[in-house]
């Protein structure tokens, strides 16, 4: 948090072949820290999967190969557990800014710093929601439906099991936006 409220210029990204939670996690976290007046640039080394394309603030996603070098101050990875993953993308923050690591896989490498990896939550999409509460940004449609996608698809439709008391609690908060 103290990171998030330090920085002015983020640079977003999460893991290749991106599905629900970290488009989800992503664009949450892109929604979040508009909220908090910062500026936020999302690069994926991926072109967009097309069953995501009804998300809320999907065209602010740009994809690696079409953009120029973004101006930010600090690096964001989401849902991501080896910075390699996140393809060519990692190769932008070649001045050594820093690198704020959310994901809750518990195979995670511990790239960067702060870092903040929670095995125990279901998705990154769970990790966003409780920066949201804890910031005191308040939660509105765009961002409910981008963290329930993040959670549905992460937990298997709640399935899983990773799928907690809290996660319900979360996605009945989320549900309350339709």
């Amino acid at each position: 948090i103290a990171a998030i409220k330090k920085h002015k210029h983020f640079l977003l990204t999460t893991h290749t072949s991106p599905e629900g939670d970290a488009l989800g996690s992503e664009l949450a976290f892109f929604r979040l820290l508009k909220k908090m007046g910062k500026k936020a640039t999302v690069i994926n080394q991926d072109p967009l999967p097309k069953e995501y394309s009804f998300l809320p603030y999907i065209e602010h996603i740009k994809h690696y190969g079409n953009v120029r070098q973004p101006i930010f101050d600090c690096m964001v990875v989401l849902d991501c557990s080896d910075l390699n993953r996140t393809g060519k993308v990692f190769r932008i923050n070649n001045c050594g800014r820093p690198v704020i690591n959310i994901d809750h896989h518990i195979s995670n490498d511990r790239f960067g710093g702060p870092r903040w990896v929670e095995p125990l939550l279901s998705s990154t999409s769970e990790m966003v929601y409780i920066l949201y509460k804890e910031l005191r940004i308040p939660l509105d449609r765009d961002a409910a439906i981008l963290l329930y996608t993040g959670i549905m698809t992460d937990t298997g439709s709640f399935r899983y099991s990773n799928t907690s008391a809290f996660t319900h609690k979360v996605i009945g908060e989320l549900m309350s936006f339709n």
